[in-house]
């Protein structure tokens, strides 16, 4: 297994043991917007094998990029 797997897994399993992910409920100021997109299957695949918090890791990865790419945008 990844090393990144494990990391999540284990942050995972102490935030549940610890009561953090117990009733949780909806949010007071929603945060994120659900929405429909398809990728290629092998991009599902390689998030989907890291389990657990896959779609915030997208997500993160998808910012860092949207970052990069204004940081570099010719003017």
């Amino acid at each position: 297994m990844s090393e990144l797997y494990l990391k999540c897994i284990n942050n995972y399993e102490l935030a549940r043991h610890a009561g953090a992910l117990s009733g949780l409920g909806r949010q007071k100021t929603q945060t994120r917007v659900s929405t429909t997109v398809r990728f290629d299957p092998e991009v599902l695949e390689t998030c989907h094998a890291t389990d657990l918090g896959w779609q915030t890791r997208m997500n993160d990865m998808l910012k860092d990029k949207r970052r990069e790419s204004i940081r570099h945008k010719p003017r």
